[in-house]
């Protein structure tokens, strides 16, 4: 059995942000929706770690599923 973490609102933002741009790059990617709870658990698992970045919470989760950057955390091109 799992042991419960709670975290404060901060926190909570943090990983709502991090799996809302970890789902937005998994769609971009055209993965299936399924794979947002696991997506969710790896980011819930970083938080409770001390992990507070959602940039970091985000890229981290989608490096443990083997992908190598997020198209969603990458700097905008710059204007020509």
């Amino acid at each position: 059995m799992q042991s419960l973490v709670a975290f404060d609102e901060q926190v909570t933002a943090a990983i709502v942000e991090a799996c809302e741009k970890a789902s937005q790059s998994m769609r971009d990617w055209g993965q299936p929706e399924g794979m947002r709870e696991t997506l969710a658990r790896r980011i819930v698992e970083l938080a409770s770690k001390g992990e507070r970045n959602p940039d970091r919470l985000c890229e981290h989760a989608l490096r443990s599923m083997g992908f190598s950057e997020s198209p969603r955390l990458q700097p905008a091109a710059a204007d020509a």
